[in-house]
């Protein structure tokens, strides 16, 4: 007997990392570079800045009201993003916290963005030092370019899709939760959702809580996803 596949996926995106908030303070010219404690470490042990974590327990009693506890969750094994999922979990009641721990599987397919050598490098600078890739990002286009050992967002496109099937086939689920990074949930609005019912209201530089951490709902219809989104709190 075949297995039902989820009937909604509800993404989270990480809250604020030290990443996010550095290049924040570079976009309004209050820095010029990643410091080099920053810049030293891999993508991947990254860590939430003190905002980051008090937006992720601000999420936590959200999803708690407005979805109750999930079937499953999913959950990037980048630093950054199991911190969030700790601190949300913080906001259910200690036996659902208790059930959505043994719920939980740390996938390596919701991993960011792999930007490559550009990492950390300012846009405002690739053009300065990297003039060949800006050149090649121009021609290929912002869907297409794979960045010097990094991934394209067509890569990215794949992963998702990998994703994606594996979860629905391998879990009865009602409801899923997907905690992930800003690379494979902005996948998902580009390919796997490109029929979004409105855009992602958000306030670019609001650093007021909440303004990070953002839920996405997948219902399924039939064999299609479509995209629900929302602010995870009211302001």
């Amino acid at each position: 007997m075949t297995a039902p596949r989820p009937c909604i996926i509800v993404l989270v995106r990480h809250a604020e990392s030290l990443a996010n908030f550095t290049l924040s303070q570079i976009t309004q010219g209050l820095a010029t570079s990643f410091p080099l404690e920053l810049a030293s470490l891999r993508d991947a042990d990254v860590r939430l800045t003190e905002l980051g974590e008090a937006q992720a327990r601000a999420t936590g009693p959200y999803l708690a009201e407005r979805f109750g506890i999930f079937d499953h969750c999913y959950v990037s094994p980048w630093a950054r993003t199991r911190q969030t999922f700790e601190r949300l979990l913080e906001g259910y009641p200690d036996d659902q916290r208790a059930l959505l721990l043994r719920r939980v599987t740390y996938e390596e397919q919701l991993r960011e963005h792999e930007r490559g050598a550009l990492l950390w490098v300012p846009p405002a600078e690739v053009a300065a030092r990297y003039p060949d890739e800006a050149h090649r990002r121009t021609v290929e286009g912002e869907y297409y370019y794979r960045p010097l050992g990094g991934e394209s967002w067509a890569d990215c496109t794949a992963t998702t899709r990998a994703a994606l099937c594996s979860s629905s086939r391998t879990a009865p689920l009602s409801c899923a939760a997907a905690s992930c990074c800003k690379g494979w949930a902005r996948t998902r609005s580009w390919r796997c959702a490109k029929r979004a019912t409105r855009a992602i209201p958000r306030s670019a530089c609001s650093r007021t809580p909440m303004s990070a951490t953002l839920a996405r709902a997948l219902p399924r219809r039939r064999t299609l996803w479509r995209m629900r989104t929302w602010r995870t709190c009211p302001r």
